[in-house]
């Protein structure tokens, strides 16, 4: 069964600076019975930062654990994003990144085929999966007409720690 969405923006509480460079967003699908009684659907977790320090942005597509809780921790028990060498979502999800950000060349004609053909493998691999997924899409950072990338940065982070061994 696909469900169309809820298609509405959540604002969260937070400020890119109140955030750890390795801060998850864990969420959780639940059923409602009564008035007082909820059981899980599913559960899935995702790093707000990449691996090389940038928040994400876009559209992503998360595989939700069915009848579990999400797990927010470092190394989640219900990742969004897996490893699969076999997952097509995942590998076509990179190159998609690949070209947004400029490291493709762009053919206007080429690129509206390519993606359409995308969403269709994706969505044949959902429909074929025993999964739910759960698309969820970042803000683009846009300023003056420009779009940015934020980078996680601590004040003093990048400052050489010099330490000292004493030998016996």
């Amino acid at each position: 069964m696909m469900h169309d969405g809820w298609n509405e923006w959540i604002t969260l509480p937070l400020k890119f600076s109140d955030l750890t460079r390795n801060a998850m967003m864990a969420m959780i699908i639940w059923d409602i019975y009564g008035t007082n009684k909820a059981i899980p659907v599913g559960g899935t977790a995702i790093s707000l930062f990449g691996k090389r320090g940038t928040f994400r942005k876009g559209m992503i597509d998360l595989k939700v654990w069915p009848n579990v809780e999400a797990d927010p921790q470092n190394h989640s028990t219900t990742p969004g994003k897996t490893k699969d060498t076999n997952d097509q979502m995942s590998r076509l999800a990179k190159l998609s990144k690949k070209h947004r950000d400029g490291h493709m060349v762009k053919v206007d004609w080429l690129d509206r085929l390519t993606f359409r053909e995308i969403e269709l493998i994706n969505e044949k691999q959902k429909r074929d999966s025993n999964f739910m997924y759960l698309m969820i899409e970042f803000p683009y950072v846009h300023y003056n007409d420009l779009q940015y990338t934020v980078i996680y940065f601590e004040k003093g982070g990048d400052e050489p720690y010099q330490y000292r061994f004493r030998q016996k």
